[in-house]
Parts: structure tokens; sequence; C-alpha cells
């Protein structure tokens, strides 16, 4: 004998009568729905390990000045001037940034940030 599936709106539309096809709908509906919240229970990981990933750079980016910003803190204030986070209009449209400067009587000195994990 070969069982058939048939849709759920077949099953409640054919079970007006009857309890028993509202019972086979109900099962086919949790299984649905049980395989339903697997896939996001899946998914929802998945799509943060990707946003992670992509923003990965930006954070060892970030920890990396924040390191250079608390050491350059630490030079004697009446010595020399640190600035952070210096943005430069170049054009209309187009900016640059600079992460740290330095001033003293010895020099200028512009420092870029890389951190390299």
């Amino acid at each position: 004998m070969r069982t058939r599936v048939l849709p759920s709106f077949y099953i409640l539309q054919r079970g007006k009568g009857s309890g028993m096809n509202i019972d086979i709908f109900l099962e086919s509906f949790k299984t649905m729905l049980g395989v339903f919240l697997s896939i996001w229970y899946f998914l929802i990981p998945l799509a943060f390990l990707v946003y992670l990933k992509r923003q990965l750079p930006k954070i060892i980016g970030y920890v990396g000045e924040k390191q250079v910003r608390k050491r350059l803190e630490q030079l004697d204030p009446t010595e020399y001037m640190v600035v952070h986070d210096v943005m430069l209009r170049l054009t209309d449209e187009k900016t640059s940034q600079i992460d740290h400067v330095v001033v003293s009587m010895y020099g200028i000195f512009v420092i870029e940030t890389k951190n390299y994990g």
C-alpha cells in the first residue's frame, strides 16, 4: 500500500466533518514548525559569524588605536601636545583621517596605527 502526502490546505478542506484530518494537519504543522525552527537555530548563529567576520578588522583596528592612545597619554603634558582622530578635508567630498598627532619641541609626529591581530 502506497502512502500519499497531501498538502495541508487539502486536509483542512476535506476534513470539515471529522477531527482526524485536523489531527493530521496539526502533526504536519508541528513537523514543519520544527524544521523551520531548526533551520533558524542554524541560520542565526551563521549570520552572526558572517557579521563578526566582516566587522573583525574594524574591531581589531579600534583596539590598536586605543592601545596607542593610552601610551601617548602617558607623555608629559608640559612637553607634548597629543591630538587624536584628526579629520582633514581634501576636496569637496573627500576626507582623510589621521589617528594621532604629537606636537613637541622635538618636532611634529604623525602616527598612523595599524593592528594586525
